[in-house]
């Protein structure tokens, strides 16, 4: 039966694997990339300092509501970048960067993951509840954002994007760039996913939840 660690006795050692653990590798590896992050909010109320603020991780939620409404009074979604970034997903000329700028000026919201100081991951200044700093958090959320915009686009860029990227330019990358170095394991494993992929189900997916309909022509 299971046991708390605790509980086996001083000799007894466990092997923990980190999340800053990484592979051998045959090479240098090019440092993930970092989108531009939204001007941090500031509390639009006259009584309060002009100063970007560190959201409260630990605090009543009546404060809570009241630094949310203060941050976000008089900010509206721009509902035409969103609309653009809806009706445009599947243009081949509608970039992925037309879409990331899209996406940021449509929902002020997307700033509130920066209000403050960006500290590092368990650090005293890191203001998240997951431990992640709050840049990393508005990081991971473009990624997913992206993830949408690369399915919607199966049958134009969005295979290749998804699997590897884009380079500084906008552009898909592929196994055989040279504008990222990365492991060759990486590279084959990116390549093999690319492949074997059944990429009509996540279409279907998509079809499912009405977010795509076929049309005739």
């Amino acid at each position: 039966s299971w046991k708390p660690v605790q509980s086996l006795g001083s000799n007894f050692s466990v092997s923990r694997r980190s999340l800053l653990d990484r592979p051998e590798l045959d090479g240098a590896v090019t440092k993930k990339r970092r989108l531009p992050v939204p001007e941090p909010l500031t509390r639009a109320s006259a009584t309060a300092a002009e100063e970007p603020l560190q959201l409260p991780v630990e605090s009543k939620t009546a404060t809570q509501t009241s630094l949310l409404r203060d941050l976000m009074e008089g900010k509206k979604p721009n509902i035409d970048r969103a609309l653009a970034a809806a009706q445009r997903i599947r243009d081949p000329n509608y970039t992925c960067r037309q879409y990331f700028e899209d996406c940021v000026a449509a929902f002020p919201e997307l700033a509130l993951y920066v209000s403050g100081d960006n500290g590092a991951p368990g650090s005293p200044d890191c203001s998240t509840q997951s431990g992640r700093s709050k840049d990393d958090e508005f990081q991971r959320t473009i990624g997913a954002l992206f993830a949408v915009y690369w399915l919607m686009r199966l049958s134009l860029d969005g295979r290749q994007s998804f699997c590897f990227g884009v380079d500084d330019d906008w552009y898909p990358l592929s196994a055989d760039s040279v504008a990222l170095i990365r492991t060759s394991a990486e590279k084959q494993k990116r390549q093999t996913f690319l492949e074997k992929t059944k990429w009509e189900d996540f279409e279907q997916l998509f079809l499912d939840a009405g977010i795509l309909k076929y049309v005739n022509g």
